[in-house]
């Protein structure tokens, strides 16, 4: 059973969101609400939940100050927003759930169910610490969370080669030869990656452009990664690979 709390500054989004859960989430348990920065603080680190409903912003400041000032960190956290600003990505690359207002019901039972299967690896503490770190890091130097089966491995963009489409899952493709498999699509990485040198050449590929050794001209055109791996540039994608690498 996951022990829940609701931090959210508006009473209409408080009940929303818990009518929402009352009636479409199994194996939850109600904690309470709080409707500020202080009263979110005091708690979570007074009632211990497994699970945090947390809005970013809130009456006397944001999520992340909370963050920064509990001392009970062994849950898993869930952020709502009605706003999809710079701080999204940085809750993405720290593999920690978001869902946006107004809140799909089906968006909301896939990220109980992945809290719920989180349950057992009490590391949301290394995870926040990374995304409030990410949230001062210049792009270069925010690092990028990895879903494991027992956990998360941390990274680096410049550690990817390249990401490789698989049905509706992506396989990373890591400098040092391992190969993750995470459930998440490939344009959701092109998204991420975009700002950072990373282009997609082709429906299933997406490649990080400081990983390119050469590139093949001519009508099945292709790239060379770093390492030997040979990459086709799809004809609908190669005048933004020119472009973008400067070629043209």
């Amino acid at each position: 059973m996951l022990k829940y709390l609701i931090v959210e500054d508006e009473i209409p989004n408080q009940k929303t969101l818990k009518n929402l859960l009352d009636e479409y989430c199994v194996n939850i348990e109600f904690l309470c609400f709080a409707q500020n920065v202080e009263e979110a603080i005091q708690s979570i680190d007074h009632l211990k939940p497994d699970l945090v409903f947390l809005d970013i912003e809130l009456q006397t400041g944001t999520a992340f100050e909370v963050l920064r000032e509990i001392s009970h960190r062994d849950f898993d956290i869930i952020f709502t927003t009605a706003y999809e600003h710079y701080a999204i990505k940085a809750i993405k690359y720290a593999a920690i759930d978001y869902l946006l207002k107004p809140i799909d019901i089906k968006e909301l039972q896939e990220a109980v169910h992945k809290a719920h299967s989180h349950q057992h690896l009490q590391n949301f503490h290394q995870r926040s610490e990374k995304l409030l770190k990410n949230l001062t890091s210049k792009k270069e130097e925010q690092v990028f969370a990895l879903k494991l089966s027992d956990g998360f491995k941390f990274i680096h963009p410049s550690d990817i080669v390249y990401c490789q489409a698989d049905g509706s899952y992506t396989q990373i493709h890591l400098v040092s030869g391992e190969q993750i498999l995470q459930s998440t699509n490939l344009k959701e990485y092109e998204k991420m990656f975009h700002e950072i040198g990373f282009i997609r050449v082709h429906h299933s590929y997406l490649i990080n452009s400081t990983q390119i050794d050469r590139f093949v001209k001519g009508k099945n055109a292709s790239v060379f990664m770093k390492d030997g791996t040979e990459i086709s540039v799809s004809a609908k994608r190669r005048d933004e690979f020119l472009e973008k690498m400067k070629l043209i």
